[in-house]
């Protein structure tokens, strides 16, 4: 499913507006920050990333509010953004890139890792992002 963010700069403050056509019906979502969106699979929802407030909304494909978590930290990690990945449970998985030479690979690659839906959203190691 392919979801469209536009992104609006102007004004006081930043707002995004996601959306996506579900059974022929237009969904927007307007939010009042700056989002991105990727759509799972698995689960049949949309997870909606608020960079800024660190955590992620999830969207059912009627564009119905479910729920919302906060994204975990990763010690010397910086949080990048979300992506599909069907290896992960929820078929999303968080971007984390490693601040300093002493963790991750010898190339400095962005880690994925499994997003799980539970107060620590943060599961299993599942590959490098490329």
């Amino acid at each position: 499913m392919k979801i469209k963010r536009v992104f609006n700069r102007e004004g006081d403050s930043p707002s995004t507006t996601l959306s996506w056509v579900y059974e022929g019906e237009l969904i927007e979502i307007n939010l009042s920050f700056d989002a991105s969106a990727v759509f799972s699979k698995k689960l049949n929802l949309v997870f909606v990333e608020a960079y800024a407030d660190m955590e992620v909304q999830l969207f059912k494909l009627n564009g119905e509010y479910v729920e919302k978590y906060k994204i975990a930290t990763l010690e010397h990690y910086s949080f990048r953004g979300l992506n599909q990945n069907m290896d992960s449970k929820t078929g999303v998985s968080l971007l984390f890139h490693p601040d300093t030479n002493e963790v991750g690979n010898e190339w400095g690659d962005t880690e994925q890792y499994e997003f799980i839906k539970e107060d620590n959203t943060l599961g299993k190691y599942l590959d490098s992002y490329r």
